[in-house]
């Protein structure tokens, strides 16, 4: 009888360890990073180019292991200043006040040049209507930047022979230019997939590059046009009322380098008003 039960314990002890230690096998094509990781980060993204999103097959791909897009170069100041390329080529094609006006555009109270430059929101347009119908986010990458921004953009009447203008004809257009792009992103039947914006990109890593430090200087992190891109594109989300849904923030790489620089600067941005959501940190993989 003896020999009986402890035969029985011995068997139930063997089907009792081979249940829990037998691994579970997951099939490979479940691991994704969107499964792994949405969950706890809530947007998993990559940046791609345009090109790449007339592929059929890539987008599939996208949709497995991500549920978010980052435009490489098509969504900043050069490519959507109708300036000849997103590098910043070529000259500003100028359209009225008025003609402006008509198009949607913002004019702020202050703004005193008679022209204004035409925006190509193209293919902006086709990857916001791309993301909606794929179930997928976009990251607005970047309104601000010292590169890629043509140089005519600081310019008197917009023409790159011209000379520097002050920061106050400066600051008309930069808010121009931000109200413009939000406004048209948010007003589109498709702009609910844009849920962040890198506001102001890379600042702590000019070497003295671009339109803005010549107008401004090295303002370091008590910088007056950060401090108004950041207030300028709150206000255009306060008043379409989506300020408390779509995140905006300051994109740099290497922070380790320049932390205490990023945390000032934030601190000195939000130092009346909480403009700034956080930190992107960029990354090449």
């Amino acid at each position: 009888m003896k020999k009986k039960i402890l035969s029985i314990i011995m068997v139930l002890a063997i089907a009792i360890t081979a249940i829990t230690f037998t691994p579970k096998q997951s099939k490979a094509e479940d691991q994704t990073l969107q499964n792994t990781y949405a969950s706890v980060f809530g947007k998993i993204g990559t940046c791609v180019s345009s090109y790449q999103l007339r592929d059929a097959n890539l987008i599939k791909n996208l949709k497995v292991h991500f549920n978010s897009i980052t435009m490489e170069n098509e969504m900043k100041p050069s490519a959507l200043m109708d300036s000849g390329g997103w590098w910043g080529g070529g000259s500003a094609t100028l359209i009225s006040v008025e003609e402006a006006k008509n198009r949607g555009y913002y004019i702020p109270a202050n703004y005193k040049d008679a022209q204004v430059p035409s925006l190509n929101f193209d293919t902006t347009d086709s990857v916001m209507k791309l993301c909606y119908e794929n179930g997928l986010g976009l990251r607005g990458h970047c309104l601000v930047w010292h590169s890629q921004t043509p140089d005519w953009f600081f310019k008197s009447n917009f023409n790159g022979n011209g000379s520097d203008v002050s920061r106050e004809v400066m600051n008309a257009r930069l808010e121009f230019y931000i109200k413009s792009v939000l406004y048209h992103v948010y007003k589109s039947q498709y702009g609910e997939c844009v849920y962040a914006w890198d506001v102001v990109n890379e600042h702590f890593h000019n070497n003295g590059q671009g339109g803005w430090r010549r107008l401004y200087g090295n303002e370091g992190t008590r910088s007056e046009y950060i401090s108004n891109a950041f207030k300028y594109a709150y206000e255009a989300l306060e008043d379409l009322g989506i300020a408390g849904s779509v995140g905006l923030f300051y994109n740099d790489y290497n922070e380790y380098e320049v932390t205490q620089n990023i945390v000032d600067l934030i601190k000195y941005v939000n130092r009346d008003k909480k403009y700034c959501s956080g930190v992107g940190m960029q990354s090449h993989l």
